[in-house]
């Protein structure tokens, strides 16, 4: 199957690879966008260029509007998401942190891979488990606040 490119971005570029704490992905918009629609890939790429998708391993951005000129950087292990300012251009840089224990991209086969959702399908359950607050109850747990994305 071969998808459209994505118009939106520019060029997406691994950085530091396979080196712990400091493996990033980097990219710009070139146009206003709500990154909720999006998410990114790890990839297997062929020697003919061709991507497979690698199981387990996705990242999704949540609802956030964003606009150029800025700049988007996902470090693929843990830290806490923020916005700072790029200490030359001032222009908005929107940091995000993957959350994995180790580096991703530890092969030159495999590469960050942006998408964007074109559609959506919810499933349902034919014979449902117990709903979060019954689980939770069961556990006789401290109340949890409301789960955010």
């Amino acid at each position: 199957m071969t998808l459209p490119p994505l118009f939106e971005f520019g060029p997406v570029v691994a950085y530091d690879s396979a080196i712990d704490k400091l493996e990033r992905i980097i990219f710009r918009p070139t146009e206003p966008i709500n990154l909720a629609t999006y998410g990114i890939l790890v990839g297997w790429q062929d020697q003919n260029g061709l991507i497979t998708p690698l199981k387990d391993n996705f990242f999704w951005f949540g609802e956030i509007q964003i606009a150029p000129p800025c700049w988007i950087v996902v470090y693929t292990g843990k830290g806490e998401n923020k916005l700072i300012s790029h200490h030359q251009t001032g222009h908005p840089v929107y940091i995000f942190y993957w959350g994995n224990d180790t580096t991703i991209l530890n092969l030159k086969e495999t590469v960050p891979v942006l998408v964007r959702f074109a559609g959506i399908q919810i499933g349902s359950h034919n014979n449902p488990p117990a709903a979060w607050h019954e689980f939770e109850a069961q556990l006789s747990v401290p109340s949890t606040p409301a789960l955010q994305p």
